[in-house]
């Protein structure tokens, strides 16, 4: 099970309590927006998605990164998200590509101890197209 931690911004998270920002919406501040160091949280988030498709014969690769469905639990401050991307996959021997659009749902929960939003990645043993909300 992959585990992501990421901080959010007291100000979105007081504008996610006040209904000022939808879960969606708060989530995309996470994912997408804020300044970093190193590596994007987006980017993290490829990572993690890499490792699903990195033993399936090609090199993939993985853009469009996108926030679809957020499903929220305000009083355990828990819930699941959908997230689309496009994989590509590019075999030289093969002299090939290949691109589907792809889905994944992600668990999140709300940590206040630490400011962080923490996704949880369904195994890839366990995972299955057929997850849904």
């Amino acid at each position: 099970m992959a585990i992501l931690k990421l901080e959010y911004q007291q100000d979105d998270y007081e504008s996610l309590q006040e209904g000022e920002l939808s879960p969606k919406e708060f989530l995309n501040e996470v994912l997408f927006s804020g300044s970093y160091e190193d590596i994007s949280p987006e980017d993290k988030v490829i990572d993690i998605l890499l490792v699903y498709h990195g033993s399936d014969g090609a090199t993939p690769e993985i853009s469009d990164l996108e926030l679809e469905e957020v499903e929220y639990e305000e009083e355990n401050e828990t819930g699941k998200a959908r997230v689309s991307y496009l994989l590509v996959y590019h075999s030289a021997c093969a002299g090939s590509n290949s691109e589907e659009l792809m889905s994944e749902l992600v668990n999140f929960k709300i940590d206040h101890e630490d400011s962080k939003v923490v996704f949880t990645f369904i195994d890839l043993d366990t995972r299955s197209t057929v997850d849904e909300f």
